[in-house]
């Protein structure tokens, strides 16, 4: 489906991967695409935000919410506020897919004395202008994110494999 013009924009950039507009759930809204064809492994972003102290993670409303190592104790874990249209948080636009049809994975790199460092990375061979697909609910006993896709009327996207290319 080609995106009409009000819709095809660049959000936000780096060197492998772009921001703009998809078709989700009878809508346009922020989706993650392939800048350049991408191998099996490659680092395609960060997941930058806001560290939350104990208080904002207990009243935060946001959709955007990732859990990371702390690096002061590696046994504990923070919160980062990722919502990408207030920290640029490029990887922010990566939607949901089920696992077996996600694209990417997060992976939790903090080390000790450093700085939280989620990275999301490619699963597998992803052409250009492909879009990226995550599993936020992977490695959770319950899926909480895919509860959310239920309830939203979403989720049937969320089954599919999603591998439109746009030109």
């Amino acid at each position: 489906m080609k995106r009409p013009p009000c819709f095809d924009v660049c959000l936000l950039e780096n060197d492998v991967v772009y921001a703009s507009n998809t078709f989700l759930g009878g809508g346009w809204v922020g989706g993650l695409f392939a800048k350049v064809d991408i191998n099996e492994g490659v680092v395609l972003c960060e997941y930058k935000g806001k560290v939350l102290t104990k208080d904002e993670e207990n009243k935060s409303t946001s959709e955007y919410l990732m859990t990371s190592r702390d690096p002061l104790d590696l046994r504990r874990r923070v919160v980062i506020d990722g919502d990408p249209r207030k920290y640029s948080n490029i990887s922010g636009y990566a939607n949901h897919s089920d696992n077996q049809y996600a694209n990417s994975y997060f992976v939790d790199n903090t080390c000790k004395g450093g700085k939280c460092n989620v990275l999301l990375i490619a699963k597998e061979f992803i052409p250009i202008r492909t879009e990226i697909r995550v599993d936020y609910d992977m490695g959770s006993s319950v899926h909480p994110f895919r509860d959310i896709m239920i309830n939203n009327g979403i989720y049937d996207d969320c089954k599919k494999e999603y591998k439109n290319v746009f030109s």
